[in-house]
């Protein structure tokens, strides 16, 4: 399951991320739980800085919290 956001500065946009929501083990050869795995998330150069992912997380988080209250994310450069 895949929540996609987009923030959005006039009609110009500005960032995009994804929220999947997915069976994952919390061990090795263990059970698989929920969890929502916070993949994709793009910014502009010109408005970087401007915590921008932070406000799409407060708009998506609500929501998809009651729905699975687990997450994870990997960054990468």
């Amino acid at each position: 399951e895949v929540d996609y956001r987009v923030a959005l500065e006039g009609e110009e946009l500005v960032a995009v991320g994804a929220g999947v929501l997915r069976s994952v083990p919390l061990r090795a050869g263990g059970p698989a739980v929920r969890a929502w795995y916070g993949a994709d998330l793009k910014v502009h150069p010109r408005h970087r800085g401007r915590r921008i992912p932070l406000r799409l997380l407060a708009r998506a988080f609500p929501w998809n919290y009651l729905r699975c209250p687990r997450g994870y994310g990997i960054s990468m450069d």
